[in-house]
């Protein structure tokens, strides 16, 4: 059990360090787990581990343990998942790594929240007397509620003032090539073991803590959802992450994807890389003078061996991940790049910054989406078919809303045809419009700003423009959208101006749609 990989509360920790059986190196047994938010539990009675008997639960005297029980006791993520049914993994649990483990989850966190649980029961109680719920006249139960609300009130004030002053405004991680999972040392994957727990069932429980692992699977789950039902996703997913969880390989020409700079930096050394490759073809078996003399060859004359008229062990690069401290060999941060060994550099970090720094959350979304459907159903697509399946067009360049396709494309319903005065002026403002514009009016229509790919002719159901009544006495009639069904409610305006005034108003003032509605 990669129990670094697990949700665990501190009281599941100390259970677990507890009642592990002395002298024993290695247990089979079962730990109940929660799919949806990852958190695990171990079982036992009476202060003893259960013990896995061909796949059931078995106490210390020999009887059956099923998992309705812990149902009621066990600590999740997820306010949603309360009360749902646990399902059984067989594991062997082994000494060692329950040593480690919690080694490492009170060296990284201590007892956090440890003491929390009963000073909010006494602010509680206190509360309830000071308003008059309990002893009443009680000063004294007053006095220490109001003291321990304004120190409530000032450690508040300052955590605000200080997370304003350490978050960015912005509410969701973009980039402009897409998506990909964030580089980590191999050897020290502690963002991986765990992370605390945003959202809990209770305020008390402030000692759990997630893995983000199981976000990752939550991701692939999403992903995966969304592809079986032919839905849009309104994120921009890179194609190297689409091809890794298809199963295919990456190359080095992905990586321009994730990180634009690197790869032109990359891409600089590996052309010298082949010169130097070249030259030791032609000149044959090099000893290390002819390489002393190769790397001091003037770059003037020989500009296939510099990199932007510098030598390359002038650079001073050495066998260190680029912006991380971390040895891409054995030795590595005191093996500086020379001309004889950049090829093997290059290789390195190619290596290391697609495969070996995201190997495990890769590994997470491929789990998570196999959870739904298969990942071999990508494997057949190209990288720009998994990402207009996944995705749509995503309206980085205009969509094709001329009057002849919107004519072909857009249904006309009571009361309405194509060639209706309204109809005709919705079309021409929809044909005037520029690319954002487009964005905001598709995410007023279907509570998302993309069309599936084939745009407006993919698009199930099909956009509806019905007929409303539009008279003097009401003059400001608004356009109304029923985004599950695609429904666009449009008043009989009698002029052009007053429909594109109307429709502007309309998704300016609703810039957020229902996503997967």
């Amino acid at each position: 059990l990669q129990l670094m990989e697990c949700g665990l509360t501190s009281s599941e920790r100390d259970y677990l360090n507890d009642n592990y059986p002395a002298n024993v190196p290695a247990l089979p047994h079962i730990v109940l787990k929660c799919h949806s938010c990852g958190c695990i539990n171990f079982p036992g009675e009476r202060g003893r581990l259960t013990i896995n008997n061909g796949g059931q639960m078995l106490s210390q005297k020999g009887s059956v343990v099923t998992e309705a029980p812990y149902r009621e006791v066990f600590s999740h993520a997820l306010r949603c998942c309360v009360g749902s049914a646990l399902h059984k993994q067989p594991v062997i649990l082994l000494r060692p790594s329950i040593y480690d483990l919690v080694r490492l989850h009170k060296e990284t966190y201590g007892s956090l929240g440890r003491q929390q649980k009963p000073k909010a029961r006494k602010l509680r109680r206190m509360k309830i007397d000071a308003e008059g719920g309990g002893s009443k006249g009680d000063e004294k139960a007053k006095k220490a509620f109001k003291g321990m609300e304004s120190k409530k009130e000032t450690a508040t004030g300052e955590e605000k003032e200080t997370s304003s002053s350490s978050i960015s405004p912005g509410l969701f991680v973009q980039h402009r090539e897409g998506l990909f999972p964030k580089a980590i040392s191999p050897d020290n994957q502690m963002p991986l073991a765990f992370a605390p727990m945003q959202r809990r069932c209770n305020v008390s429980n402030a000692s759990s803590f997630r893995c983000p692992l199981s976000l990752y699977r939550n991701v692939g789950r999403l992903v995966a959802q969304a592809v079986l039902e032919g839905r849009i996703l309104d994120v921009d997913l890179s194609p190297p992450l689409l091809t890794a969880i298809s199963g295919s390989s990456l190359s080095s020409d992905d990586l321009r994807y994730v990180d634009q700079t690197l790869a032109k930096s990359l891409k600089k050394l590996r052309r010298v890389a082949v010169a130097y490759t070249h030259y030791r073809a032609l000149s044959g078996e090099l000893d290390q003078t002819d390489i002393e003399s190769a790397q001091n060859i003037d770059t003037k004359k020989v500009e296939a061996f510099s990199v932007d008229g510098c030598k390359v062990q002038d650079l001073c690069l050495y066998f260190c991940a680029p912006g991380m401290d971390v040895e891409l060999m054995k030795g590595g941060a005191n093996e500086q790049v020379r001309l004889d060994n950049v090829d093997n550099y290059v290789r390195k970090v190619y290596k290391f910054m697609l495969h070996d720094s995201v190997a495990p959350q890769i590994q997470a979304l491929r789990e998570g989406f196999n959870q739904i459907c298969s990942t071999s159903a990508l494997s057949v697509l190209k990288d720009s078919e998994r990402q207009r399946l996944t995705g749509g067009d995503s309206g980085k360049i205009a969509w094709d809303f001329s009057v002849k396709t919107l004519v072909k494309h857009v249904r006309c319903a009571q009361g309405y045809t194509s060639s209706s005065q309204a109809v005709r002026f919705l079309f021409d403002v929809l044909s005037e419009m520029d690319i954002e514009t487009q964005r905001a009016f598709v995410r007023f229509l279907t509570g998302c700003p993309r069309l599936p790919a084939g745009q407006l002719a993919s698009l199930r159901p099909p956009v509806t423009v019905v007929r409303v009544p539009w008279s003097k006495a009401n003059p400001n009639a608004l356009p109304l959208a029923s985004t599950c069904t695609n429904y666009l409610k449009l008043p009989d305006y009698p002029a052009k101006e007053l429909l594109r005034e109307r429709i502007y108003y309309c998704i300016r003032e609703c810039p957020h749609g229902f996503q997967l509605s």
